[in-house]
């Protein structure tokens, strides 16, 4: 199993990088990779992982763009697009559209059937 990533142009050995700096990992190997990550301050990264899980487990899929549309603006991931367009189009597009097509409900409710009443987004 290899896992690297890259910050700022640079490859970075099993994806190590300063905090806040924006990252990318991947998987170079042949076989599946795990990866054990801590967050520091962890923000919604616990909730925004059992989202994802939780969505996976009930569904048997990742979740979509619209599924996680209403969400990302709240975790600041970013893919290949600029960051601003990506902000605005989060912000704008992606979490209106998921809100009012019932994604984010959705989300939400497929968590708390996982992970409890509790949940907390």
């Amino acid at each position: 199993m290899t896992l690297d990533g890259r910050a700022r142009g640079e490859r970075r050995r099993g994806g190590d990088h300063r905090p806040g700096t924006l990252h990318t990992l991947v998987n170079v190997g042949d076989e599946p990779a795990q990866c054990e990550a801590e967050y520091r301050p962890a923000g919604r990264s616990l909730a925004w992982f059992q989202l994802l899980g939780a969505h996976q487990q009930r569904t048997g899929r990742e979740p979509g763009a619209l599924d996680l549309g209403p969400f990302l603006p709240d975790v600041g991931l970013y893919l290949a697009a600029p960051i601003p367009v990506q902000r605005l189009a989060y912000r704008f597009v992606l979490k209106p559209l998921g809100i009012a097509l019932g994604r984010r409900r959705r989300m939400l409710d497929q968590a708390r059937a996982v992970h409890g009443p509790d949940f907390q987004w």
